[in-house]
């Protein structure tokens, strides 16, 4: 102090600076602290509601999927009917979506309809036979002189559709879009929002497309635009398909659905509020990470859905617990709350800050965790900015290995389509979009397909950005079109061999005469055959049908339409197992898939196919069926079903019948109790017992006292009545575990397991009073009746139950000496 002194250092200065000091660190404490706390509980609510909203939001989109798609059934449908019978005509078309309960199976659904394809060409012939079909009054509506046209020919039912009738699909862009991509793909196709001209032309809704082509099959790429006869649709009404959606979450949840990627250049062509709808989704309140976007493809059309909490949802929220420990814990420091104030107001802006930038990633992720097809989004420059997860499992390249680097240059190679890769050159170099199939390499080496769709992309300002691709894996298809090509090829082969061999039978006119005679007869067997095949299978008693490898039908009976009824119409060859066996779900044949009926459909598909053991199902109308499933070395399946309700039937009689003989054979017809052979099994039962546990048991032998004076006074008919009520009197003083028996006339006897002789004692005692409590009365007469009781144990040295009845009759025989109406005990009487 006194060295401070000397150089002029005022000593109260440093006390002054530390009584600023300390406060200000313990302020600094109390400070974090409050903020802290605050911060964990706001953050932990948060994340609840986020998580909840999350499984909300994921509920809705599950629930839209399966609006989408539900109606692909119906158009499955029409499809196996054109195929099974190569045309509808307008009465047919109109009975099959007539046998359907439309309302009630595909809410939304304005109906079904076909569009044919028709050239300008062919455009006069085709209106002429349309009007003799039933439609006197029908008109294109079309393009004048139009290449190519697809005209609406039915549409069903007729009140809600006639507004459709005559219309080229084709003639509208977003319609036509969806009507290549189906075409092309020979899958169904989403349309984009469409006016509905069914409603007067002033309804958005969308198409649901799948194409038909001539044959009934999907031919190769090449070939698909020349064979296709059109397609089936479904118009969908969106605010009736989509409008009670959010109701499953209690009005929790509003959303958007866009037409691909929703950036600022795509609007959504769904909306749904709980308020009004005129608000953007910027200016709603919500919680910070409370936007998601959830895409999905459906019929091959990339749909993203964005969802937040409603205002309902967000009124719901609690936000009162931090506020108030936040407070409780600054009142400490009250003196300093303007620097409080400061401090907490810079964090809490640098953590909403860091918060707003994590809730962004993780809405990405989002993204990346949700979309299986593979997705690549590039800059102008054609180089990888990001991946997702679903480009890594196609390709094996990490988004690590694809950064910077151009797709071609991962996964084209020597075998890559050169005039196909030209075209998608020349697309990105005009910045248009391209759709084809490629073939790649993976990082593995494994060669794949996939179905190829790019498309450019635009920032908020509407200026180029880059381009975003999107992946398909389509190899197993493409493998399978690549066998049909072999095959193709094979029967060309063989056809070229054949012309060959008719050249050289041409020059031997003879000889060709005569082979073609034979031929002409062989011909005629083997057709002879095939209808004495076709008439064996439908005179087969039991159902028969036969599928292909893929699970197709090849040939059916009649009888195995049977269990179908007004559905049987749609079973035709060609149509699929799963089809099959959807169908008999719809009809109630397979009870045990109604709560899972798509896991059921995927088990039973998946072991299609496989030789299965005979089982046994019972239909809903009752009949009994035993099914079979048979694999041939060629791959095809044959499934087989007996009726065998006849057999179900007898069987079940049979088993009451030996409920019945089993009955007779151990009890006395008369009074319903133990038979004497019955009895007599159970007595060894009882002495092995004895034998082996050294457990009690008791024999009672009873006798009706003067029970011939009874027969000779009042008749015979007069003694079965007192048999009967003398049984029902002593089992009504029995155990459960006891038994009655009786031995023949007037003779029974008690079988008493595990008690001693002094409580058998007690039980004949009661069998005795039961028994002249009151006369038996037959037919208005009184009958007094007494019973005289001899009692025995079992014993250790007994070798059979004789020995043991026999001493149970000396002690029988006297109570009938000693004056009757008692009981005697063996043991005492020896």
């Amino acid at each position: 102090m006194n060295a401070a002194i000397a150089r002029g250092v005022k000593a109260p200065r440093y006390g002054a600076a530390a009584s600023i000091i300390i406060p200000a660190v313990v302020l600094a404490v109390g400070l974090a602290l409050a903020f802290f706390t605050a911060r964990f509980l706001a953050d932990d609510a948060a994340q609840e509601a986020h998580e909840r909203l999350d499984r909300l939001a994921n509920r809705v989109r599950t629930t839209i999927e399966q609006r989408l798609v539900f109606p692909l059934y119906g158009l499955r449908g029409l499809n196996a009917a054109f195929a099974a019978r190569g045309d509808l005509t307008r009465a047919e078309f109109r009975a099959v979506i007539a046998a359907r309960d439309l309302p009630r199976e595909f809410p939304g659904v304005r109906g079904f309809g076909y569009a044919e394809h028709v050239t300008w060409a062919e455009a006069a012939d085709f209106v002429a036979a349309t009007r003799r079909d039933g439609a006197p009054e029908f008109e294109l509506r079309t393009k004048l002189g139009a290449d190519e046209m697809f005209i609406v020919k039915y549409a069903e039912p007729a009140e809600t559709n006639n507004g459709v009738i005559g219309f080229d699909e084709a003639s509208d862009p977003v319609r036509r879009a969806a009507i290549d991509a189906a075409v092309e793909t020979g899958a169904p196709s989403l349309s984009g929002t469409v006016t509905l001209l069914q409603d007067g032309g002033d309804r958005k809704g969308l198409l649901l497309i799948m194409p038909l082509y001539d044959g009934g099959i999907v031919p190769v790429p090449a070939a698909r635009r020349a064979a296709v006869r059109g397609f089936v649709y479904a118009p969908m009404i969106l605010d009736e398909l989509l409008g009670d959606v959010a109701g499953i979450t209690d009005d929790l949840v509003e959303f958007d659905l866009y037409d691909g990627l929703p950036d600022g250049a795509l609007l959504p062509f769904y909306s749904y509020r709980t308020t009004d709808s005129s608000v953007p989704v910027a200016a709603m309140p919500k919680i910070d990470g409370s936007v998601y976007f959830l895409p999905t493809v459906v019929a091959g059309r990339l749909i993203v859905m964005r969802a937040w909490g409603s205002p309902r949802w967000t009124a719901g929220l609690d936000r009162t617990l931090p506020p108030l420990v936040f407070g409780g814990i600054a009142a400490i420091s009250l003196a300093l709350a303007f620097v409080l104030w400061v401090l907490a107001t810079g964090r809490a802006r640098a953590m909403a800050l860091a918060h707003g930038m994590t809730a962004e990633l993780d809405r990405l992720a989002k993204v990346v965790e949700r979309t299986t097809n593979g997705v690549v989004i590039a800059g102008p420059d054609r180089r990888i900015v990001w991946v997702n997860d679903g480009f890594t499992r196609l390709t094996g390249y990490s988004f690590e290995e694809a950064l910077g680097r151009k797709p071609r240059e991962l996964v084209q190679f020597e075998g890559t389509s050169t005039d196909l890769d030209e075209e998608m050159r020349a697309c990105l170099a005009e910045r248009r979009p391209f759709r084809g199939e490629i073939r790649n390499r993976a990082k593995d080496g494994r060669l794949y397909w996939v179905d190829l769709e790019i498309r450019p992309t635009t920032d908020a300002a509407g200026a180029f950005s880059g381009f975003m691709a999107i992946q398909s894996d389509i190899t197993q298809r493409k493998e399978a079109f690549e066998r049909l090509a072999e095959s193709e090829a094979e029967l060309r082969r063989a056809l070229s061999d054949v012309e060959e061999e008719r050249s050289r039978v041409e020059q031997q006119a003879m000889e060709l005469a005569a082979l073609a005679e034979q031929l002409s007869g062989e011909k005629q067997k083997s057709v002879e055959a095939l209808e004495l095949l076709r008439e064996a299978i439908e005179s087969m008693e039991d159902a028969f049908c036969l599928f292909d490898p893929d699970g197709r039908v090849v040939m059916f009976n009649a009888k195995y339409l049977d269990p179908y009824g007004r559905m049987a119409d749609l079973i035709a060859p060609g149509v699929s197992f799963e089809f099959i066996l959807r169908l008999g779900i719809e009809i109630g044949l397979y009870p045990e898939a109604e709560s899972r009926i798509d896991e059921y459909v995927r088990d039973r598909v998946g072991r299609f196919g496989e030789n299965s053991p005979a089982r046994e199902a019972h239909s809903p109308d009752g009949r009994w069926y035993r099914i079979t499933r048979l694999r041939t070395p060629s791959g095809h399946t044959i499934t087989s079903r007996v009726d065998i309700t006849e057999l179900k039937e007898k069987e079940a009689a049979l088993a009451k019948l030996n409920v019945e003989l089993e009955r007779l054979a151990t009890t006395d017809p008369l009074t319903g109790v133990a038979n004497r052979r019955s009895f007599v099994a159970r007595g060894y039962d009882e002495l092995a017992r004895v034998h082996r546990d050294y457990e009690k048991c008791t024999l009672l032998a009873l006798d009706i006292d003067h029970f011939k004076r009874v027969n000779d006074t009042y008749g015979h008919a007069a003694g079965d009545r007192v048999l009967v009520e003398f049984a029902h009197r002593v089992s009504a003083c029995l155990r459960q575990t006891d038994i009655l028996g009786r031995l023949g006339g007037e003779e029974f006897s008690i079988l008493a397991p595990g008690i001693t002789a002094g409580e058998a004692q007690n039980l004949a005692e009661r069998v005795r009073v039961a028994v002249r409590a009151s006369p038996i009365t037959v037919d208005g007469t009184p009958i007094d009746v007494t019973v005289s009781i001899g009692i025995s144990q079992m014993r250790a040295s007994d070798s059979d139950v004789s020995s043991v009845q026999r001493r149970a009759d000396d002690a029988l025989y006297q109570a009938k000496h000693q004056g009757r109406d008692r009981f005697v005990l063996a043991e005492a009487a020896e």
